[in-house]
């Protein structure tokens, strides 16, 4: 950390008021707002979102892939989530690993941060050649 910058934590260690790593008052990676989508903007941009849906107010979706190749497309899920400073629930079971997505910072609701996130992660899974199943089920 960079001396004069402090780290302001709070609940479950959310930064607030400036990012300690650049000091720019901004965490980096993708910067939208923490606003709500209405039924309508979810609807829209599950449109170019192939295989995710909403369940129980998160923003879903599982992949199939070999066992062997779970581990490094989640790493790359991963390096994605910390870059945007934005993070999926995760479920892996054998071959499958689902995504739930909501922003704490919205209460729970679904944001331009889970749709953008959502695309990440579906251009992720085509470079790992993992596949959509029909419906998450972790």
């Amino acid at each position: 950390r960079p001396p004069g910058n402090r780290r302001v934590s709070g609940p479950a260690g959310h930064r607030r008021g400036g990012h300690w790593r650049t000091g720019t008052g901004r965490p980096k990676g993708i910067l939208v707002p923490a606003t709500p989508l209405t039924d309508d903007q979810i609807a829209k941009a599950l449109e170019g979102l192939p295989g995710w849906h909403v369940e129980d107010g998160e923003l879903t979706a599982a992949y199939k892939s070999g066992r062997a190749d779970i581990v490094p497309f989640y790493a790359a899920v991963a390096a994605a989530e910390d870059e945007a400073d934005h993070h999926a629930r995760v479920t892996i079971l054998y071959g499958t690993i689902s995504f739930a997505l909501n922003t704490h910072d919205a209460g729970g609701a679904i944001t331009e941060k889970d749709t953008a996130l959502a695309s990440k992660i579906a251009a992720l899974a085509a470079g790992h050649d993992a596949t959509v199943t029909a419906r998450s089920t972790g």
